[in-house]
């Protein structure tokens, strides 16, 4: 099996290029470093001899071959799972990841408690699960044996395929709650909990990546070490990044903060922004950025044409979802014209750059020295009204914060024409409700209940008074039945 074909291996061309990532195996063995890719493809495929991914099989007569091909950024055979075919080699696909929130909560809450965090990284995790179709896969390239006929059948996930990230993620929960006793809680995908008398680990998944929080360094070794008993691991040590977040535990101070410093830099050189002055706002102060500003004519087309709007966006919606709740209004603003913008729109995408130049040691600080454990959390939340020129509907956000920084935020258009400030800021009020009743859910699961009804701070007087009592029914009576699960909440207390 870990034979390379020697047609490939000789096929070494001198004068290639060795700085250009090669397409295809057969150009990576024709470097001048073709032995150090030889290597690597060697180690990928002993992973996959290691670990019984498939057997050789001869090719059963009408099956569906599925094709395969090497990702040579990383020497890594995958699957073309495109070519699979659904109710024949694949059936059920999907595969959770901890929602940033739940991961974001988990800070705050070691922060206080004085938490150690720990990251660990599965090598090869895919590779662990379990596949539940019959899947024939072409030999590799390079690695072929036994003639063409024979084919790989496949036994374990591998990386491309329709159901690996499932399996791999069945797989997990298996190991983690029937053989480590954890528990799989409800209110997060891919997020576990252990709890046994003193002893607490707060384990948020993200694929194959982990940042936990345990009650004591020896308790996180014991789990790492347990877990190795059944997944290859890598041991990263004390957390330092999650995500390509920067991570600072000071255990003394009860102090963890969160900061994208590089990743700022690193955006700011790629959109040749890095020697821009800063500006102390992430949008201009009145602007008003709508449809009308799209390109009109052949020259404003031409303009926009090599502008890396798309990307730039795309940078910043990342940065806004992580540690910047204070340019999520924007980002979200700039989302909205993302498939034709015009030069207004990059001109606001440059501001906030230079916004971002000046916000570069911005950070998110949980400290324990704020933790309330009557009320672990703050929900705040507001509206403006009719703020989207195009279609006259409003903006809705809202942020929880604990122990003094925000773990959950949000700035999104509504999805209905608000006829007056109160309906828009009742609007606004039930969708933090919902996330404030996740929150209360989610850390009832963490081992934190929460006695009495919970606090959203809000601005606007009528829709708080609508939402205690069936206030302003001239204004009101129009809207849809489900906006008024906020006024059954606060009736009920929560």
């Amino acid at each position: 099996m870990l034979a390379i074909d020697k047609e490939l291996e000789d096929a070494h061309v001198v004068g290639a290029d060795p700085l250009a990532d090669p397409r295809s195996y057969r150009k990576a063995m024709a470097r001048s470093n073709a032995a150090q890719w030889a290597e690597a493809f060697m180690e990928e495929m002993a992973a996959h001899e290691c670990n019984s991914t498939w057997e050789l099989v001869d090719c059963p007569p009408g099956v569906h071959v599925v094709d395969n091909r090497w990702v040579l950024n990383k020497a890594r055979l995958v699957a073309r799972g495109l070519t699979q075919r659904p109710g024949v080699d694949y059936f059920k696909t999907y595969a959770p990841t901890a929602p940033p929130p739940a991961v974001h909560t988990t800070f705050p809450l070691a922060a206080a408690l004085g938490l150690p965090l720990r990251s660990i990284d599965i090598s090869n995790a895919f590779l662990n699960g379990d596949i539940d179709a019959d899947i024939y896969m072409r030999q590799p390239e390079g690695f072929a044996l036994g003639g063409r006929n024979k084919v790989c059948k496949l036994q374990k996930g591998i990386y491309g395929t329709k159901q690996g990230a499932r399996a791999w993620q069945v797989k997990l929960c298996q190991i983690l709650v029937d053989e480590l006793r954890f528990r799989a809680i409800y209110s997060a995908g891919s997020v576990f909990v252990y709890r046994n008398g003193n002893e607490l680990v707060l384990l948020p998944f993200h694929v194959d990546d982990s940042t936990f929080a345990g009650s004591s360094d020896e308790l996180n070794t014991k789990l790492i070490t347990r877990l190795s008993q059944f997944f290859k691991l890598c041991d990263l040590g004390t957390t330092e990044f999650v995500l390509g977040i920067a991570v600072k535990q000071d255990l003394i101070a009860g102090r963890i903060e969160l900061s994208q410093r590089q990743y700022i830099i690193k955006i700011l050189e790629r959109f040749a922004m890095s020697g821009c002055g800063s500006v102390t706002t992430p949008m201009t102060p009145g602007l008003s950025l709508s449809r009308a500003d799209l390109p009109q004519t052949d020259e404003e087309y031409a303009e926009m044409a090599d502008v890396p709007y798309g990307n730039a966006v795309g940078a910043l919606l990342y940065l806004a979802t992580s540690t910047q709740p204070d340019i999520s209004f924007t980002v979200a603003t700039l989302c909205r014209f993302i498939a034709n913008p015009g030069i207004k729109h990059w001109n606001a995408v440059k501001h906030l750059f230079c916004y971002l130049q000046g916000m570069k040691d911005a950070r998110l600080v949980y400290r324990h020295d704020l933790f309330d454990p009557r009320g672990i959390f703050t929900a705040y939340c507001d509206a403006d009204n009719a703020g989207n020129v195009d279609n006259g509907c409003s903006t809705g956000g809202y942020a929880l914060l604990i122990t003094g920084a925000a773990v959950s935020w949000s700035s999104r258009l509504q999805t209905i024409t608000a006829l007056s400030t109160t309906e828009a800021e009742y609007v606004s009020a039930v969708d933090a409700g919902k996330e404030v009743a996740w929150m209360r859910q989610l850390l009832d699961e963490f081992g934190f209940t929460l006695p009495g009804p919970l606090t959203l701070a809000m601005d606007n007087q009528s829709a708080i008074s609508v939402a205690k009592n069936p206030e302003h029914h001239g204004c009101m009576k129009h809207l849809d039945l489900r906006f008024y699960w906020l006024h059954d909440a606060v009736a009920d207390g929560r």
